[in-house]
């Protein structure tokens, strides 16, 4: 096990400025950019200090908001290349991503370009809170893949559009997109006004999603790691069991995309991945583990990053799961899984709790619970 965190994905966001106010928005965006944001001098500075605090550089993810709108953006994008940063950029599609903008992003390196779709055309316009948004958004996605340039759709994931996941896998395959990242819901910014999925309908969407991966999708879970534990358990039991909403997410994939993920094999060992390390930078300098996890760890108009994370007593905790308390330290798979620490902290006001949307009980748990029942 690691002794200092690393990051391997350091989230910068340029400015909470966006031309969209969606539903669910983490970051409360705001119109134009504000006065209290980072410029390009102080961005230089931390990019300067991420490239030189870290065994291993992270890949720099340039976020928002809408990162187009920081007054400085190709100048940052040309820092990052500069100090030899690999970055991405994670944008909404509104009118200053067009063919110059691109063509900018891709003279200053970047390595990929992530957009939302967030359901049928209805659902996501509603999501996003502006008419015609999915039309927009999929015609520039198509200019995007026209430039050969690698495109990742992001997706978050709630209550009312958890049943349309497979008309945004539709999307991705008419688009020819095999990358999809998809957010569980926490209740922060905006989003604090939407319901999240229950537990129960997690445990059915994480299955249908890891068959998607069986079916060559590249698939990320962001704050639901409970994923790696499903694989897991899949192995094992050599197939993949669900109920209603399990079944009808699989039944309408293989109406509207021809696949059937029913009759994928099963493989016989999980593949060795670790869990992902993250760091998340504000446009006003506070830095926290994500941009969904506010709990502040410092700021770098104060610390230099490199300080805050040697400093961080909760980023040590983090490094290793005999740390966390409830059932997630008794857990067999919290190597692999540990549970989000966001939704923990957010919902229990204790970052090292259980996460509230894992239904799963560790065998430790049920070995105790059952040798109790049998002394009486």
């Amino acid at each position: 096990m690691d002794q200092n965190y690393i990051p391997d994905l350091f989230f910068i966001e340029l400015t909470k400025a966006c031309d969209y106010k969606c539903i669910h928005c983490r970051a409360s965006s705001i119109e134009k950019f504000g006065d209290d944001e980072m410029r390009r001098p102080m961005i230089k500075s931390v990019l300067e200090n991420i490239s030189q605090s870290f065994p291993r550089k992270p890949h720099i993810v340039f976020t928002g908001g809408n990162p187009l709108m920081h007054p400085d953006f190709n100048g940052i994008m040309a820092d990052a290349t500069h100090l030899d940063l690999n970055f991405s950029v994670s944008m909404s599609a509104g009118d200053k991503l067009n063919p110059e903008t691109l063509f900018s992003m891709e003279e200053n390196g970047v390595k990929s370009i992530s957009l939302s779709i967030d359901g049928s055309p209805s659902t996501h316009d509603h999501i996003r809170n502006m008419k015609g948004s999915f039309r927009k958004t999929v015609e520039i996605a198509s200019m995007i893949r026209a430039e050969d340039l690698k495109l990742q759709i992001n997706t978050t994931i709630m209550r009312r559009n958890m049943m349309e996941l497979p008309f945004v896998l539709y999307t991705l395959n008419k688009l020819g997109i095999r990358t999809w990242e998809l957010f569980f819901l926490i209740k922060t910014g905006r989003g604090a006004n939407e319901e999240p999925i229950s537990s129960i309908d997690s445990e059915e969407v994480l299955k249908y999603l890891y068959l998607l991966k069986l079916g060559g999708y590249s698939i990320r879970t962001v704050e639901a790691p409970e994923i790696k534990r499903i694989e897991a358990q899949v192995i094992e039991e050599g197939r993949v069991e669900g109920g209603e909403i399990f079944r009808e997410l699989v039944k309408e994939t293989r109406r509207l995309c021809g696949l059937d993920l029913m009759s994928l094999e099963i493989p016989s060992r999980k593949q060795n991945s670790r869990k992902t390390r993250t760091l998340f930078l504000s446009s006003t300098g506070n830095v926290y583990v994500s941009g969904l996890f506010d709990l502040k760890l410092g700021n770098v108009k104060i610390n230099k990053i490199g300080d805050i994370v040697k400093d961080s007593d909760v980023l040590g905790n983090l490094l290793d799961p005999k740390n966390l308390v409830g059932k997630c330290s008794n857990c067999e798979f919290n190597l692999d899984c540990g549970g989000s620490r966001a939704r923990a902290y957010h919902e229990t006001g204790n970052y090292l709790e259980s996460d509230p949307m894992c239904l799963y009980i560790p065998v430790r748990q049920k070995n105790a619970f059952n040798k109790t029942i049998n002394s009486y």
